[in-house]
């Protein structure tokens, strides 16, 4: 099992283990999922990211109470 330790500021360093098998390097970006007191940790793929981040910002237009009136059943 690897380990690490957590600072006071909540940092921690990514065991050499895991940074090797995720090809991690400075500046990626990562995400976490909490699952039953587990976490799991992805490297996200820039290319994900900026589609994840774009299509947020065009599906933001799909949020209003008119939208719930007209498709709230489906």
């Amino acid at each position: 099992m690897l380990q690490s330790s957590l600072t006071q500021k909540g940092q921690t360093t990514i065991p050499v283990q895991i940074r090797q098998a995720l090809n991690l390097k400075s500046g990626d970006r990562l995400s976490y999922e909490i699952h039953d007191h587990e976490v799991l940790i992805k490297k996200i793929d820039p290319l994900d990211l900026l589609y994840h981040q774009s299509l947020g910002k065009a599906l933001g237009e799909w949020l209003t109470k008119e939208d719930d009136d007209a498709f709230g059943d489906l």
